[in-house]
């Protein structure tokens, strides 16, 4: 999905597929807080709000992204 591509290319994203929770690849990026899934639309724009208004979120996203990679490759 767009999503989980978007997580691994270092960009935080936010899923709405309440489905995707099931889904082995997602549940790992959830559990490094590399995705988030919120099936409630209300939820999601003040999640998202959050998001933008956090001035270190894309470099300490990096940081979990990276950690992520590292884990796969090694």
């Amino acid at each position: 999905s767009m999503s989980t591509e978007a997580a691994i290319l270092g960009t935080p994203s936010i899923n709405l597929a309440e489905i995707a929770l099931e889904v082995g690849v997602f549940q790992r990026l959830i559990e490094l807080d590399l995705l988030k899934i919120i099936p409630n639309i209300k939820t999601t724009i003040k999640n998202g709000e959050e998001m933008l208004s956090d001035s270190f979120l894309k470099d300490n996203f990096n940081g979990k992204r990276k950690h992520f990679l590292d884990q796969i490759i090694n």
